[in-house]
């Protein structure tokens, strides 16, 4: 199972302890209950850019340039840890796109 709501591990911990207590009442329950206690809290890339776009009052619907990040508060890490890892900043931005299209529950044409 796959949740995509973007909460913290602290809030995910209280949704799964309120959920507990109904766990051996529905079969449903349980299963959420094994989603939420076996997800993986390491956010990716696209979502780390999104944050700090937005905070940074970027629009974030737009892929940056290298040129725009590094003047952004926490923008040159990006640029570096992409260069670090030997990968292209223009070969980011599908999977920047793809992840905008998660969270925004948009529709590829």
């Amino acid at each position: 199972m796959k949740l995509t709501l973007s909460l913290s591990k602290d809030q995910w911990d209280l949704v799964l302890n309120r959920l507990n207590k109904f766990r051996k009442d529905s079969e449903t329950i349980d299963l959420v209950c094994l989603a939420i206690e076996s997800q993986d809290f390491e956010q990716s890339f696209a979502k780390e850019l999104y944050e700090c776009l937005t905070s940074n009052g970027v629009n974030p619907f737009k892929f940056p340039r290298t040129t725009e990040m590094i003047p952004l508060v926490g923008g040159h890490r990006f640029c570096k840890r992409s260069e670090l890892a030997g990968k292209k900043w223009q070969d980011l931005e599908p999977e920047y796109y793809a992840f905008l299209l998660q969270i925004h529950g948009g529709k590829k044409k």
